[in-house]
């Protein structure tokens, strides 16, 4: 059988057409792989960067914050001020279970002084912030150094600012006594921070 003939036989076509077909899909996944491992590798690098890192502590000064808002404009909070700073990711678990925890406290501090800061790009908090309806007071971290300024190492992170200096600070879940800490050192900076 010539060549001409068996690429001309139906048989080969549909045979040729799959191995193209089964060719082009493999070319795909090698691409999807590429970017997942590449997307894999960069957060490897942030976390083993940041893994030894330890939070802030109670006094130590950090600058005002420098994030974009959801619609990527850039964002400068003074935290001359009281400001409480929810540092969170839509994929963390402890996240989602603080987020009751951070409501409560809100309430009882006032929606103004309350700062959610996504340590993810602005595409992926923008519909979770919606949904959550925290957009009005969400940014984004928009570097790398705010998570150094601010020691992010671990999420969920809650830390209240008072004159550009930490005045309670907790790595995790803020339940009970450890809300109730919050807003005692709240009250008590409110007073101090009065002329």
């Amino acid at each position: 059988m010539s060549f001409k003939k068996w690429v001309g036989s139906t048989g080969t076509q549909i045979l040729l057409l799959l191995l193209v077909f089964s060719l082009a899909e493999i070319g795909i996944l090698f691409w999807q792989n590429g970017k997942l491992k590449s997307s894999i590798e960069t957060l490897q690098e942030q976390v083993l960067a940041l893994q030894g890192a330890q939070p802030l502590s109670v006094g130590d000064s950090v600058p005002d914050l420098a994030a974009l808002n959801l619609d990527e404009s850039q964002r400068s909070v003074a935290l001359d001020d009281k400001k409480l700073l929810f540092f969170f990711r839509e994929d963390c678990p402890a996240c989602k279970v603080n987020f009751k925890n951070w409501a409560d406290l809100e309430e009882k501090v006032g929606v103004e002084n309350v700062l959610y800061v996504s340590v993810l790009p602005v595409e992926q908090t923008k519909d979770y912030a919606i949904s959550r309806r925290i957009a009005d007071r969400t940014v984004v971290a928009r570097n790398e150094s705010i998570l150094q300024d601010y020691k992010i190492a671990r999420i969920p992170q809650t830390i209240l600012i008072a004159g550009n200096r930490v005045a309670a600070i907790e790595v995790g879940v803020l339940d009970g006594d450890k809300k109730d800490r919050f807003l005692k050192i709240w009250n008590a900076s409110l007073a101090s921070l009065r002329p």
